[in-house]
């Protein structure tokens, strides 16, 4: 691999606390030659995250962020026989991200629930340590890099922290919330008892009122079955039809999204990215449906929809029970991770929580600390500025629409 790493491109090999760890930095569209080696990891890491995936991660580089240039920063264990212990994907962002001198940031996009790297159970804290040091080492990359979306408080990010409580990383969390997962801590009878009265009642009724009008039927669609292909077909008619399409974020509205869509899940090509469909149907017709990726029996929502005629019924939430229940009561699934924003309507009836934080990260050394807290204070200057635009973008529009000259033309 050493001999494809070209220009700016580099490698070196790092002694640390016994053990030998080489890194490298190389171009994504490379990926095809460490592909075997990357998929083993996904599969054993510390933390899951399929988004990481080879295939996954190319197809949004290429078609959705086209105009960024993204790289894959590699770090290998040689002790006895070269393995692969970490995958860590990422980009240089310029001012429009907050810092006029660039940060290194970890791939990221709307697509993407979740930025965690990859890494060996192993040895992770010499794996941050060996990415960290090599970003500091390299003349061509910021020596400041930014995590958007990470689990900070699970298994990566704990190994991460180890790095911290010894002062060998600085870090500043820039902002914080609460996701909704499901994991198998009780049975199923046990977890749903643990739902409020009136949204408990609430499912129940709205399941016996869509149950009256057919048949319902629950299914999990792999993405290597036979009719995977037609039934990504409706799935996608059925998010363009409803308000995502309307506003132009369904996986179908725009030609890059499409793209993306027509490489990742509608390819003959044998992958090994783990992509299932959960659907429902009534008298065989789906009426809701999840997209979702899966590693290591983690699955990770990334689209969903629904037959908006339908919506007094709640399909999606019964959809989310059904998964539930598969997960608690069929033991199919070690957690689902619903990858949304706080607040989430998922929050009522997935009951766990995992903390959700940007942050950013640099070697603590003398020459970083000064530059380090310059951006952060840089950061929060953008932040508070951004908030206070939007207020007044808010306040201006609501002064505007109480003028009754302007109700008159439709302002």
């Amino acid at each position: 691999m050493a001999d494809a790493v070209a220009n700016s491109y580099k490698a070196d090999v790092f002694a640390l606390d016994g053990s030998c760890f080489f890194a490298e930095r190389v171009p994504l569209l490379a990926a095809g030659s460490f592909k075997a080696a990357w998929c083993a990891l996904l599969e054993q890491a510390l933390e899951p995250n399929p988004f990481y995936h080879p295939d996954y991660l190319t197809g949004v580089a290429q078609h959705v962020l086209g105009h960024e240039a993204h790289e894959v920063i590699l770090v290998w264990s040689c002790d006895h026989r070269r393995e692969l212990v970490g995958v860590f994907p990422v980009t240089v962002k310029g001012f429009t991200k907050g810092d006029p001198f660039g940060v290194l940031c970890f791939s990221f996009d709307s697509l993407f629930g979740v930025c965690t790297p990859l890494i060996s159970p192993l040895a992770p804290e010499q794996v941050w340590a060996r990415f960290i040091d090599y970003v500091q080492s390299d003349a061509h990359l910021p020596n400041i890099i930014h995590i958007p979306e990470f689990y900070r408080k699970e298994g990566g990010g704990l190994a991460l922290e180890t790095l911290i409580a010894q002062d060998q990383v600085l870090v500043h969390v820039e902002q914080e919330f609460q996701r909704a997962v499901a994991s198998p801590l009780s049975d199923y009878d046990a977890y749903i008892a643990r739902w409020s009265k009136k949204k408990a009642r609430n499912i129940r009724s709205r399941e016996k009122k869509l149950r009256g009008l057919g048949a319902l039927q629950f299914d999990i669609i792999e993405r290597g079955a036979v009719d995977f292909g037609d039934e990504f077909a409706r799935f996608l008619e059925l998010e363009t039809g409803g308000w995502k399409g309307a506003k132009g974020t369904a996986l179908a509205s725009r030609a890059d999204s499409r793209a993306f869509v027509k490489q990742v899940f509608q390819s003959d090509l044998p992958r090994s990215l783990g992509v299932h469909l959960a659907v429902l149907r009534l008298d065989g017709e789906m009426i809701a449906a999840q997209l979702n990726l899966h590693a290591q029996d983690h699955v990770f929502f990334i689209k969903s929809a629904y037959d908006e005629r339908l919506s007094t019924y709640g399909p999606g939430v019964l959809l989310y029970k059904w998964m539930l229940e598969q997960m608690l009561s069929h033991k199919r699934f070690v957690e689902l991770d619903s990858c949304a924003d706080a607040h989430h309507s998922l929050e009522e009836i997935w009951l766990e929580r995992k903390t959700v934080q940007a942050v950013l990260l640099a070697l603590n050394t003398p020459d970083n600390q000064v530059p380090f807290q310059r951006l952060v204070a840089w950061r929060r200057f953008l932040q508070r500025s951004k908030s206070i635009i939007k207020g007044l973008r808010a306040d201006v529009s609501a002064v505007f629409q109480d003028l009754p000259f302007l109700k008159r033309f439709g302002v």
